[in-house]
């Protein structure tokens, strides 16, 4: 109890001062199973709003009905998420494309918002878009979505597991997470508009097993509308040995906004047939292992960010990437490559 009200009320006079809270604190409580977790997300939405008819809301959600057993927390979990602002709600629904236990540093939550179009100016016209963002990622860390985790001197954005399948749960219409052990048995909503893939270390252990694997990801066309897909992810270091298997796949993804590999060591129009045709494309990240970038990217000019900085780039970039004059990001490993663009004061960063 006390660490309920601890984190509910600020001190000792707030509590005396809403003597009409403590009944229905206690009672709320008792539905969340002891967990600091679900103590954290839920008395966060208590904090803000220290009036009776709103905690009373909360006490009588239909949500809580929905508890599986006496330690199930995810209603106190999926409460907490419908009373989210509406802005933060799809930041943090999209982290289900993510691998579970994935660390996240701030330049990638925001520039991937970004590129899925969910940082929005909220009459504040004098910030930055990357401002915003950043104020988003505070936001949900105060509400208990997020938690900071330091290592080798940076610190890391960290989903907890539970989170991560509140996530899955709130996206799954429009978000799909395959993993290469279960791709042939997960039912693909007609929905989805983002998919991820995770290829897993053993799908490539034998022949029987990458066999096995290739055939299931085959099957995928017949049940997963890829034309209709807006956001591809490809995870696992091995995953580039699917990519004839991919190509093939995602022949018709036409309207990918964002595209994110890693593992990547391929040339990219090996995977992606009519990658110079993604026209819609706003961000691009590939993460680890060689590339070499088609010479005529800068044709996609909705790119807002392109982040090569955890690959090698094989080739220099191309003469006439200024013209992709939306670019509010590029991220390389090499910074000298940007002082040898040409014309580069066009970019404005």
């Amino acid at each position: 109890k006390e660490l309920f009200l601890a984190f509910v009320f600020d001190d000792e006079q707030s509590r005396m001062d809403h003597p009409e809270l403590v009944e229905t604190g206690d009672k709320i409580m008792e539905k969340l199973k002891g967990s600091p977790l679900a103590a954290k997300t839920v008395c966060t939405l208590l904090r803000k709003h220290l009036d009776f008819n709103h905690w009373k809301r909360v006490l009588e959600s239909q949500e809580w009905k929905e508890q599986k057993n006496k330690n199930d927390i995810m209603p106190a979990l999926k409460l907490s998420y419908d009373y989210l602002p509406f802005y933060l709600q799809p930041c943090f629904s999209y982290w289900a494309l993510f691998p579970q236990d994935y660390r996240f540093g701030s330049e990638e939550l925001i520039n991937l918002g970004l590129g899925l179009d969910v940082l929005h100016l909220h009459g504040e016209n004098n910030k930055r878009i990357e401002d915003i963002g950043l104020s988003h990622l505070e936001e949900l860390v105060d509400h208990g979505f997020l938690k900071n985790e330091e290592k080798d001197g940076k610190t890391y954005y960290v989903l907890h597991d539970l989170l991560h399948e509140l996530a899955l749960k709130v996206s799954s219409r429009e978000c799909l997470s395959i993993y290469s052990y279960n791709v042939g048995s997960i039912q693909v909503p007609p929905s989805v508009r983002h998919l991820s893939i995770n290829i897993d270390d053993t799908s490539v252990k034998d022949k029987q097993t990458f066999d096995s694997c290739t055939r299931d990801l085959k099957k995928l066309d017949k049940r997963l509308k890829v034309e209709n897909l807006h956001t591809l992810m490809l995870f696992g270091e091995h995953h580039g040995s699917f990519v004839k298997t991919f190509a093939n796949l995602f022949q018709e993804a036409k309207f990918i906004c964002v595209l994110f590999l890693s593992g990547a060591s391929y040339n990219m129009e090996d995977l992606l047939p009519n990658f110079l045709k993604l026209i819609h494309l706003r961000y691009l990240r590939i993460k680890s292992g060689r590339l070499e970038l088609p010479n005529k990217i800068s044709i996609l000019y909705h790119l807002k960010v392109l982040d090569l900085q955890s690959c090698y780039v094989q080739n220099v970039l191309p003469r006439d990437i200024t013209n992709l004059i939306k670019l509010r990001h590029l991220l390389v490993g090499n910074n000298k490559m940007h002082s040898s663009i040409f014309e580069v004061g066009k970019l404005e960063w």
